[in-house]
């Protein structure tokens, strides 16, 4: 496919902001109340409106920010609550349509895959929802798309350090993602040892770092009890949020082990409200697009079997899939959840691909994908309802509880 003055990866990124933008807005508000980790987030992101937080100290305070702004725009309602997540969904889209389009050099693949991606149900549900995932996982994508930019189009140094900054968000929004900045971190210095490279890599650490402090800057301005100097942003502050996430209670309904993530043994309801009667329900469940999940652990297992024979790029990014997961086995956090596999789901939209590209020329390459993402418009059309908050009549509820776990 040629580009013309209309269908460029820019253009086509444009147009995936725009449409992913109205889709994630599509009824927003339908569950009217503050849902699941929603009651932790927006009441400290007003906080910060009145520039003095006291609550969810336990992470940084990036994602505060951004649910604050929302608010401050579109006023304190479940629209303003979530907006910001609905901004930021649109913008992950748009940038999983890049870096495609970067790694594939094909915009009909490029395409399908930011299609693929619009169905995966991870992305739309966390893109509705006042939690700080959604923001992580787009500055993590925007990283990925500079350093991309920068090493495969041999662009400037701006684009390198652009990656940095945006790593340096990322874990200024929520810590776990380190588990995958630090893997692709020691990626990149051990694919520069040979080119005397090590100043650009320090420096490159060394913008994340100061980012990840700069944005804890706001403290020193707020009032009351927990206002800050530098000393205590740099020496104390990384030790009370340490303290806070490990005191975290060892249980709840829905926490589930690392090792059943893959296989969706124990999703997430976000919330379940039946109306007055019992007749019918609104509901959010947390699940990945079976096709998807099904295809994305098929892709790491054949890649795993092959892996002396697939490509640098494919390797890499099963092993930031891989960091990024596996790191749960080992965590001292007492309580996981199944959405702390969003961030690895994500690599599925580059792994399934990247995986059929390993065995297929061009054109069976753009034949498969887009039977995949066919299938997943309409498996994501099947549990639209339960992913969107829609009312719907209880008794078709057990359509969708494929296992008993999943009640």
């Amino acid at each position: 496919m040629k580009n013309s003055n209309f269908f460029s990866a820019s253009n086509i990124s444009y147009i995936f902001l725009f449409l992913s933008f109205f889709f994630f807005f599509y009824h927003l508000s339908n569950i009217p109340r503050t849902f699941f980790d929603e009651f932790h987030y927006i009441p400290a992101a007003k906080q910060w409106l009145l520039m003095n937080p006291t609550s969810n100290l336990e992470h940084p305070p990036v994602g505060k920010y951004l649910i604050a702004t929302g608010i401050k725009f579109f006023g304190d309602n479940p629209i303003g609550w979530r907006a910001s997540s609905a901004i930021f969904g649109a913008i992950s889209l748009a940038v999983v349509f890049l870096i495609a389009e970067i790694l594939f050099k094909d915009l009909i693949v490029a395409t399908l895959i930011g299609l693929i991606s619009m169905f995966n149900f991870w992305f739309y549900v966390q893109s509705r929802i006042a939690m700080l995932d959604i923001f992580m996982v787009s500055f993590l994508l925007l990283a990925f798309y500079y350093y991309l930019k920068y090493r495969i189009h041999n662009v400037s140094y701006f684009n390198f350090y652009l990656s940095s900054v945006f790593f340096g968000l990322s874990v200024a929004v929520k810590w776990s993602a380190v588990f995958i900045y630090l893997p692709f971190f020691l990626l990149i210095i051990l694919s520069n040892l040979n080119k005397k490279k090590i100043f650009e890599m320090f420096i490159f650490g060394a913008v994340s770092v100061m980012i990840y402090f700069f944005t804890f800057l706001p403290y020193l301005f707020v009032t009351g009890n927990y206002k800050m100097s530098l000393s205590d942003i740099i020496f104390k502050t990384p030790f009370l949020m340490l303290k806070l996430q490990e005191s975290v209670p060892a249980n709840h309904p829905y926490a589930s082990p690392w090792y059943t993530w893959p296989i969706m043994i124990r999703p997430i309801w976000y919330e379940f409200i039946q109306s007055v009667n019992h007749f019918s329900f609104r509901g959010v469940v947390l699940l990945g697009n079976p096709l998807q999940m099904f295809l994305g652990a098929i892709s790491v297992t054949w890649i795993l079997i092959n892996i002396k024979k697939v490509s640098k790029i494919t390797s890499a990014i099963l092993i930031l899939f891989l960091s990024s997961w596996l790191v749960w086995a080992i965590t001292p956090r007492k309580l996981s959840f199944f959405y702390y596999y969003f961030p690895s789901a994500i690599f599925y939209s580059f792994l399934i691909p990247l995986c059929i590209r390993e065995s297929f020329d061009i054109k069976m390459q753009r034949l498969i994908l887009g039977f995949i993402t066919i299938l997943s418009l309409g498996i994501f059309l099947y549990f639209f309802p339960i992913l969107s908050g829609e009312e719907v009549l209880m008794s078709i509820r057990a359509k969708w509880h494929w296992l008993d776990t999943w009640i």
